[in-house]
């Protein structure tokens, strides 16, 4: 949904927007569901869940925040797209780009990991996102020289600035999901 986003801004693309849009808003309700279903849930563990409970809620709690993080990238966009705002210069679409690609890198990452339940190269994951991270806070003061030179507006700062900070929670959120995933697999594992 994020590359998506990213991809169909770029073209101007609204009709695509939309439907980025009402995936992500899919993806939030479901995600709210399982949240909202956590008593069952619990209840359905079998023997002690006081060891691994504790870690699934706090999955869901980072799922959540990852799907409102991505709502502050998704809905913004295409309010902006379907304002008629100006869009984004060229530079700035070359770092957005950049940074979905490291984006999917990291998540990509986290994803095999936890299907293979191999949760031991955590290093290769945290030095991804660092360097997302970091690639972010240069995106950062990129901007921040953009509106210094007059090259871009307001509307156009306060978007991009928005979108580098989201996906920075993202980035944040997602490792700290896989590390109470992690967690609770290991639980249950030492749990019998």
């Amino acid at each position: 949904i994020y590359d998506r986003t990213i991809s169909t801004f770029s073209k101007e693309n609204r009709k695509k927007l939309k439907k980025a849009y009402k995936l992500q808003k899919a993806i939030s309700k479901k995600s709210k569901d399982l949240k909202n279903d956590v008593y069952k849930t619990i209840e359905s563990f079998k023997g002690d869940v006081l060891e691994s409970a504790p870690y699934y809620v706090q999955v869901l709690d980072y799922l959540r925040e990852i799907t409102h993080a991505l709502h502050f990238v998704v809905k913004p966009t295409f309010d902006h797209l379907n304002n008629n705002h100006k869009p984004f210069i060229q530079e700035q679409f070359n770092e957005l780009n950049a940074i979905s690609s490291k984006l999917i890198q990291f998540l990509n990452s986290i994803i095999d990991a936890v299907k293979k339940d191999e949760f031991e190269n955590i290093d290769y994951i945290v030095n991804s996102q660092q360097n997302l991270i970091d690639f972010i806070d240069n995106s950062r003061k990129n901007q921040i020289k953009r509106i210094k030179n007059k090259e871009v507006g307001t509307k156009n700062s306060l978007l991009f600035l928005n979108i580098l900070q989201e996906t920075k929670n993202i980035s944040l959120y997602s490792l700290n999901l896989f590390k109470s995933q992690r967690d609770f697999i290991q639980s249950q594992i030492s749990d019998g």
